[in-house]
C-alpha cells in the first residue's frame, strides 16, 4: 500500500508539526478516503480504503519525531505519538456548547485559543515574542 519510499516519506515529513485531513470520496462506486499531510515544506496525498489510525502508522511510519495535528477523532488516540488537536476543531465545540450553555470557562477558553492563533499568525521575533507568550502563560489577572 505504500505510494512513497520511507526515505522519501522522511525527507517530505520531517517538520515538527504534521497536519492531516480525511475526505470522503466516492471512486468507481468505493468509498476511499483521500488524506492530505502537510507540513511547513511539502504536501504528501494518498487514497485509502480506510480511516483508521493504521493509515497514519503507515504514512508517517513508527518513528516519526513530530507533533501530529488531527481533528479530534477518538481513532487517532491509538496512535501514540506527541498530538495537537486542531483549533479549529476545539473553537467550533466551544461555539456550540456555549450556545447550549453560557459559561465564563469556555469564554475564557476560546479567548484563549483565538490568542495564541493571532500569536502564531503575527511576525514576532525576540523579545515581544517572549513578552507575549508569557503574557499568555500567565493568564488574565
Amino acid at each position: 500500500m505504500g505510494f512513497f519510499s520511507a526515505d522519501t516519506r522522511d525527507k517530505r515529513l520531517s517538520a515538527r508539526g504534521t497536519g492531516f485531513q480525511r475526505i470522503n470520496s466516492r471512486i468507481l462506486v468505493q468509498i476511499r478516503w483521500l488524506w492530505v499531510f502537510a507540513s511547513k515544506d511539502s504536501t504528501v496525498y494518498r487514497v485509502a480504503q480506510g480511516r483508521g489510525g493504521n493509515i497514519v502508522l503507515e504514512t508517517l511510519g513508527l518513528d516519526y519525531p513530530g507533533v501530529l495535528i488531527s481533528d479530534c477523532v477518538a481513532v487517532y488516540d491509538e496512535v501514540d505519538r506527541c498530538q495537537q488537536e486542531c483549533y479549529s476543531h476545539h473553537l467550533k465545540a466551544i461555539s456550540r456548547a456555549l450556545e447550549e450553555a453560557p459559561s465564563t470557562y469556555l469564554e475564557e477558553l476560546r479567548a484563549l485559543l483565538k490568542a495564541v492563533l493571532a500569536l502564531k499568525g503575527a511576525a514576532l521575533s525576540g523579545p515581544e515574542l517572549v513578552q507575549r507568550r508569557a503574557a499568555l502563560e500567565l493568564g488574565p489577572r
